[in-house]
């Protein structure tokens, strides 16, 4: 039994991350470089901190520790994270002295799986001629256990609440309204799960045709739920699509099933919400960043809306990214009920091309050679990163309009630049930088801080802080340190701190008398810049 400290302690993180499939390469001084597990990219930008068991992706800035690489990796939250890791390594966690309310984490994740039960054996006790098991049926669907059934709200309450739960947390779950109601009363219900395959939350369908309701209603997002950062049937397709480095992406919970009766086991669903950064990352998590993901989304209006939205808002997976577009407005679950043949997938930039090509270079005229030009950057190359892609495919748009490549008149594409925080003093800026420099090499640097050397309120009391929970060594002071930086045990102030001695940079070196002397000197930096900015301000 032990804390959080001494389960993140008894993990390797560099070991846990190789582990996880991440190819990671010594850097120096206890640091690994390799590609981030977190978004797409080609250079590697995601470091990891052997010493103090954290890491850093300087492309989309996703760091922390070993139970944020694993909720981030999972999409799970925080709490789920710290359970997977103490189950995993046999480590029973001492609640009482654990910051997280971990017996109502458990009541609550027990619950979840209670309601799950709950549903799926309501559904079984159904008649074949009920409207919920009809839906299925309908839909040339067998009848799997994959199903859920909600009766009325009262019954379902008074049901749990003679199993003593309260209505409080049956609200908590995001199962009832404000006023108590149950959600799902009286619908079919599909069971989310996380990568894991434990229930997290549940999407129910109308039987009524009511106009008033939607026919689609998911779980209110709550500590454990929340519908951008999960994927319906991933903890069935997650095995396949890792198999066949390919995910296919379709719109609702029934095409979902109909695929997966199909054979096509890793597909999923982004159940009624806009495709999310969050979801991106499962889906990489699963299938590499090398894979293939195939869009099979409705062929209507919202459909090829969702199809935009991610080819505008994702670049970085376009030449992961392929478009099955479906027959005459059909989704999939309607395509192969009318024993249609599933279209073969294109890569997503050759289909955007020949569809603008199509649509708007209709004759030989300058008028229509011009708009099809503008057309062509607008809707299409402006989104595109990778700069080999954009170059032919601008190559074939002057063949289209026969024209050399070098004479054709393309806009530039406005640049935009990652915000940084323009109002912080310098002396600030090389204090955070020199605690950076500290933190990643503490264990080989031999250097010990004085809280003297900074200016700065928060920072001292982000120091004292390390200092107290055994993180780091004080000049002058005497205490045993862990070299673990928990976030968990800092005051919030001092976690914002953090975050941002993370965002910043510096050229990595392994020389422990150089990086004495570059700590030294941002120190004197610090110091100069605070003595200039009390007595002629900051500019």
């Amino acid at each position: 039994m032990g804390s959080i400290i001494e389960l993140k302690n008894k993990i390797d993180i560099v070991d846990y991350i190789k582990k996880d499939g991440i190819v990671l390469k010594h850097s120096g001084a206890n640091i690994y470089k390799g590609l981030c597990p977190f978004h797409h990219e080609k250079t590697p930008s995601f470091t990891v901190y052997q010493d103090s068991g954290s890491f850093y992706c300087f492309g989309c800035k996703t760091h922390g520790d070993i139970i944020d690489y694993v909720a981030n990796r999972n999409s799970l939250t925080r709490m789920q994270a710290i359970q997977y890791l103490a189950s995993e390594n046999n480590f029973e966690l001492d609640i009482k002295n654990n910051k997280e309310d971990f017996k109502k984490q458990r009541r609550l994740t027990e619950l979840l799986t209670r309601v799950d039960e709950y549903f799926k054996y309501n559904f079984k006790c159904l008649e074949d001629n009920h409207p919920a098991k009809q839906q299925i049926l309908k839909r040339g669907l067998p009848v799997t256990d994959v199903y859920g059934y909600c009766p009325s709200s009262d019954e379902f309450n008074n049901y749990f609440q003679k199993q003593g739960y309260t209505l409080e947390e049956l609200r908590e779950i995001g199962v009832n309204t404000d006023n108590d109601f149950c959600r799902f009363s009286n619908r079919l219900v599909f069971t989310i799960c996380n990568i894991f395959g434990q229930a997290i939350g549940f999407t129910g369908r109308q039987l009524d045709n009511n106009p008033k309701a939607g026919k689609y209603i998911n779980s209110a997002n709550s500590a454990i739920f929340d519908k951008s950062r999960v994927l319906y049937g991933i903890e069935r397709a997650r095995y396949k699509a890792k198999d066949t480095k390919t995910i296919i992406l379709v719109e609702g919970q029934f095409d979902v099933e109909a695929m997966h009766n199909a054979g096509y086991t890793n597909t999923v669903a982004v159940s009624g919400s806009a495709f999310s950064k969050e979801q991106e990352k499962l889906i990489l998590n699963v299938i590499g960043n090398d894979g293939k993901i195939i869009l099979m989304l409705d062929g209507d209006n919202a459909g090829k809306k969702a199809m935009n939205h991610i080819f505008q808002k994702f670049p970085e997976l376009h030449n992961m990214l392929y478009i099955a577009i479906l027959p005459n407005s059909q989704d999939p679950c309607e395509l192969l009920q009318n024993k249609g043949k599933l279209p073969k997938p294109v890569e997503i930039t050759k289909f955007y091309y020949q569809s603008i090509k199509k649509t708007f270079l209709k004759d030989d005229t300058p008028e229509c050679k011009t708009e099809y030009v503008q057309k062509i950057q607008e809707l299409f190359t402006d989104y595109i990163e990778d700069k080999v892609l954009k170059y032919n495919y601008l190559k074939k748009v002057a063949k289209d309009v026969g024209v050399e490549y070098g004479d054709l008149k393309i806009n530039q594409k406005k640049q935009y630049t990652r915000k940084t925080d323009e109002n912080m003093k310098p002396s600030i800026k090389s204090a955070l930088l020199a605690l950076k420099l500290y933190l990643d090499t503490q264990s080989t640097n031999e250097i010990k801080i004085n809280p003297k050397d900074f200016n700065d309120v928060a920072i001292i009391k982000f120091i004292k802080e390390l200092y107290d929970n055994g993180m780091i060594e004080v000049d002058g002071l005497d205490k045993k340190r862990t070299n673990i930086l928990d976030r968990d045990v800092l005051s919030e102030q001092s976690q914002k701190v953090l975050d941002k001695i993370n965002e910043q940079e510096y050229d990595i070196t392994t020389n422990k008398i150089f990086i004495q002397s570059y700590y030294k000197s941002l120190i004197e930096q610090s110091k100069a810049e605070s003595i200039k900015e009390k007595y002629y301000g900051s500019k």
